[in-house]
């Protein structure tokens, strides 16, 4: 076994990414249909037109809302 690089998972309403990487970015892509969702720990509501980008060493959580 060992380390994954990035890992996605839903949960009900919530869409996380978490890219355990130093060097390597990786997409997020939000379920068809979503056009829009808030990202928890900034606040800001993106628009998903396109997929998130989720940079080395960090973790994106999105509320897709109901």
């Amino acid at each position: 076994a060992g380390k994954g690089s990035f890992y996605t998972l839903r949960y009900g309403s919530y869409l996380i990414g978490m890219n355990m990487t130093t060097g390597k970015t990786f997409e997020l892509k939000p379920p068809a249909g979503v056009k829009e969702a808030r990202e928890l720990v900034s606040g800001k509501t993106l628009k998903l037109d396109a997929p998130i980008k989720v940079v080395p060493r960090s973790t994106v959580v999105l509320w897709l809302g109901k």
